[in-house]
């Protein structure tokens, strides 16, 4: 069932700076309600939280005993490291600790952990096995996204799910590629996605039938649901309904990622062999 903290949250979500969206929202409140029911419990950590708008979503998600992490390397990086895009200053205005602090405290009573550092400097702190969800929205050089995607699949417990911020986007295409990469190297399977989020687990059946996660999924209100398939596997795509129209769907692979999948799976069959 829905979380009414969440809905009540989704009327002044505009209020906290960023990108996280309705349409994430929602499907994260299902994604929660199927873990809770399955009795999927553990921590929540998220890698990169700007001013906090998607980690008070997340804060709201949290049962008896489970605590929320928190990653990003206060105040904003300087434009010339090579660990952040000199383009992301346009989208993003500065910012520090104090602020994600403040406006987290204007929906919660509690601060969660910070981490207040880049994500290569997570390993160690937080314990294997002990988180249920991880939302990933850090630095996109090739090392970080390496080692967030190690520590997270190090991290997930059993139906443990993994939301790629900014999977397919034209300014985070290291982002596709580590994330498609993943896909076709390891166990990760998709369970959803929208144009700004990747679901996926690592747990060989996720979060148990598609026909209810489906169903679910098509509750949400003011979005639209279409099947696709990656690998050969039906996959949910959840978009916010265009005026007027009932398609325009893209497909779960961007086109120009297609020849690299392809051929970074065939190259792993041939050596299984």
């Amino acid at each position: 069932m829905p979380n009414k903290k969440l809905e009540q949250y989704k009327k002044r979500m505009t209020e906290v700076p960023g990108g996280f969206e309705f349409t994430s929202l929602g499907v994260i409140d299902v994604l929660n309600d199927l873990q809770v029911a399955t009795d999927v419990g553990g921590d929540i950590l998220e890698i990169g939280c700007y001013l906090g708008r998607s980690s008070i979503a997340l804060g709201y998600l949290l049962e008896d005993g489970e605590e929320l992490h928190v990653c990003e390397p206060f105040p904003t990086p300087d434009p010339d490291d090579p660990d952040f895009l000199a383009h992301t200053i346009d989208w993003y205005e500065p910012y520090n600790q104090k602020m994600f602090e403040q406006n987290y405290l204007k929906f919660h009573t509690q601060l969660p952990h910070i981490y207040a550092h880049t994500s290569l400097e997570l390993p160690g702190k937080l314990s294997p096995r002990t988180f249920r969800f991880v939302h990933m929205d850090g630095g996109h050089s090739p090392a970080a996204l390496a080692s967030d995607i190690a520590l997270t699949r190090s991290l997930l417990v059993d139906g443990g799910i993994v939301a790629f911020s900014q999977f397919r986007s034209v300014h985070t295409l290291e982002v596709s590629a580590a994330v498609f990469g993943e896909l076709a190297g390891s166990s990760l399977q998709p369970l959803c996605a929208t144009p700004i989020h990747l679901f996926a687990s690592w747990a060989p059946e996720p979060l148990g039938d598609l026909d209810d996660l489906s169903s679910r999924l098509e509750k949400i209100p003011s979005v639209r649901v279409v099947m696709s398939e990656f690998d050969g596997k039906p996959i949910p795509l959840i978009h916010p309904p265009k005026p007027g129209t009932t398609s325009g769907v893209k497909s779960f692979v961007p086109p120009v990622m297609l020849p690299l999948a392809r051929k970074a799976r065939s190259t792993l069959m041939a050596r299984d062999r």
